[in-house]
């Protein structure tokens, strides 16, 4: 059974808009600001990159990224 687009499945960018630069072991959003690690949990193999939330409500391109209004 193949796997759905989850890239192309919304509007909204996909993973693979987003840059992981392993050496700092951080993402780039398409706007070109820098997501750090905020949170992870081993056990459940989570990983949760974001930007500071002044800079994503303030970004041009935030209704892009997500729907909900509280994600930052």
């Amino acid at each position: 059974m193949p796997l759905p687009d989850f890239d192309t499945r919304t509007e909204l960018f996909g993973k693979g808009a987003f840059v992981h630069d392993a050496e700092r072991d951080v993402y780039v959003c398409p706007h070109g600001e820098v997501l750090r690690l905020r949170y992870s949990a081993y056990k459940q193999r989570v990983r949760k990159y974001q930007d500071d939330s002044s800079t994503c409500n303030a970004c041009p391109i935030e209704s892009r990224c997500t729907e909900s209004s509280r994600c930052h």
